[in-house]
């Protein structure tokens, strides 16, 4: 089986940028980070041992996360 990469639509730069104004606790920042990633969230949480809906919260809450600590 071959696997997928996922494509983020957005240039290292940006990338960057949109990192840091989620470190900043930008509102706009952080829902695009959800955009970017709601793709990946929603085919994640599919095989979680919870609810959809719980899963889905729980991956936006680590993927927050990792964004603010890094």
């Amino acid at each position: 089986m071959e696997e997928k990469i996922p494509k983020v639509p957005l240039s290292d730069a940006e990338f960057l940028i949109l990192r840091e104004q989620v470190r900043l606790r930008q509102p706009e920042a952080i829902i695009k980070v959800i955009e970017v990633f709601d793709e990946d969230i929603k085919q994640l949480s599919k095989y979680m041992r919870m609810s959809y809906e719980e899963a889905r919260h729980t991956l936006i809450v680590e993927l927050l996360t990792i964004f603010q600590t890094e």
